[in-house]
């Protein structure tokens, strides 16, 4: 069949990635594989597209696995070899020994090896100089250089990156790969990394990204690199020292919602039949949470506490796709305002125990709701015409708005714990505020009072008299 990806197999109505191993690999394949005759890993999906993206990384970490272990096989002889001679060495020092394949040894029994020889077949790995006491260490056995989609599949396993992340470190690392026009991690350099970052910077210049864009890939490549060095995959880390912060044009900010904005709003979500417009919107704006942290979340979430029905933001009900942005400052629970608190005590009443507080919004590829509710809330915001074309304002405008409201109005302890920002002090991590004190706070914000207004003259803004 045309196009057909090589060692990518399905079955039982979903794809897998299948290799075999030669009989002479097997016992050197790393746990829990060692002995196996076939690597094999599932992949989850009976869609070709998304079978393929994803079985390229798995393929070159098996691969790699199978090299390793080739050549752990193959059995091992010293082999001398020349080496540049330099004007301030004794002579000794022109020759040097390594621990090579008995393969490789056989390539040089016609003539003498030398030092680039030797380095061009062992993939450019350093050559240790001769001397009478070199140890016999598994260390000294040449190992194939890692590609990127390796060094990514391996993090991503161990950190248990989401599909998103991982699927944007592929497309980085793919960028790259262009830039220095080759895949192996070891051979990447500081320079190589500034140059691919200017390139990223000049694609600003020409409209082409963003620059919290850019922030965000560097910072991914520098966590990448650290990690594979970290854990021994490659010699050194390029990465360190590198850096860029976002300069973003104060007209490209997100904006918050005037005060007509936010009537429109109330109004128009109040006379929705859809659930998703009615509840997403009281909740965002009379306390701020996330988008995701809203429609993702269960009926189990809510529990009344006294006179107080409280919204509890955490994995504990949650599907096992669904993740928080942090884990430490992002679970909080708080009381509803007492605005929504019986409408959205009235809808919770029309779903059963366990149930997702919304039901009805598909889950994407990824396991999560947000991204089509998130289409479904921006439709609507234009519908009704808060959002405009070329405006900055979305569905995240209500956490723009909310944190406006409580400045001035709310501690800002207390305002950093309701919106689940991380704080300073790692003391504020601990504990948890009191309902009564929540609820006490949480009723001092009204998002239909103007944040500008506070009831007295300001002399800053007043006009002067004529």
């Amino acid at each position: 069949m045309a196009g057909r990806v090589r060692h990518l197999q399905l079955w039982k109505g979903n794809y897998r990635v299948r290799i075999g191993v030669p009989a002479e690999c097997r016992p050197h394949l790393p746990a829990p594989h060692t002995g196996k005759a076939e690597l094999v890993k599932g992949l989850g999906t009976a869609n070709l597209t998304l079978a393929t993206k994803l079985a390229s990384p798995i393929i070159a970490v098996f691969q790699m696995m199978i090299e390793q272990a080739r050549q752990q096989a193959a059995p091992m002889v010293w082999l001398h070899y020349d080496r540049p001679p330099q004007p301030w060495q004794p002579f000794a020092a022109r020759i040097g020994r390594r621990l090579v394949p008995e393969h490789v040894a056989a390539m040089f029994t016609d003539h003498p090896s030398t030092q680039s020889e030797l380095a061009a077949i062992l993939d450019n790995k350093p050559i240790a100089p001769a001397t009478d006491t070199a140890p016999l260490s598994q260390d000294a056995t040449p190992l194939a250089s890692l590609s990127f989609a390796a060094i990514i599949e391996l993090w991503a396993s161990e950190v248990r990156a989401p599909r998103p992340r991982k699927q944007k470190a592929l497309l980085i690392f793919s960028n790259l790969e262009k830039h220095v026009e080759h895949n192996e991690a070891g051979r990447v350099t500081s320079a190589d990394l500034v140059g691919f970052k200017e390139s990223m910077v000049k694609a600003i210049e020409n409209g082409e990204l963003q620059p919290r864009t850019v922030e965000d890939r560097v910072r991914l490549l520098k966590t990448l690199f650290k990690w594979a060095a970290k854990n021994s995959k490659i010699t050194t880390n390029p990465a360190v020292g590198l850096s860029y912060t976002a300069r973003v044009d104060p007209r490209d900010e997100r904006q918050d919602f005037t005060v007509e904005d936010m009537r429109i709003l109330l109004t128009e979500c109040r006379n929705s039949a859809n659930p998703v417009i009615r509840i997403s919107n009281l909740i965002a704006a009379y306390h701020g949470p996330r988008l995701a942290e809203i429609v993702e979340a269960n009926v189990n979430d809510f529990r009344w506490h006294g006179k107080h029905l409280i919204f509890d933001i955490s994995l504990q009900n949650r599907e096992k796709s669904m993740t928080l942005k942090n884990h430490t400052s992002t679970p909080r629970r708080f009381p509803l305002h007492s605005a929504i608190r019986d409408e959205v005590a009235e809808y919770l009443a029309t779903l059963p125990p366990g149930s997702p507080l919304f039901p009805n919004v598909k889950l994407d590829r990824d396991g999560k709701r947000g991204h089509n509710a998130g289409n479904t809330l921006w439709k609507w915001l234009r519908k009704i015409g808060v959002v405009t074309k070329g405006s900055k304002k979305c569905f995240h405008s209500h956490r723009h708005t909310y944190e406006t409201h409580c400045r001035g109005l709310i501690d800002k302890d207390i305002r950093n714990y309701l919106m689940g920002h991380g704080a300073a002090d790692v003391s504020a991590d601990y504990g948890k505020y009191p309902i009564a004190r929540l609820a006490r706070e949480i009723e001092k914000v009204n998002p239909l009072a103007d944040p500008e207004a506070d009831g007295t003259d300001d002399p800053e803004t007043t006009p002067l008299a004529a």
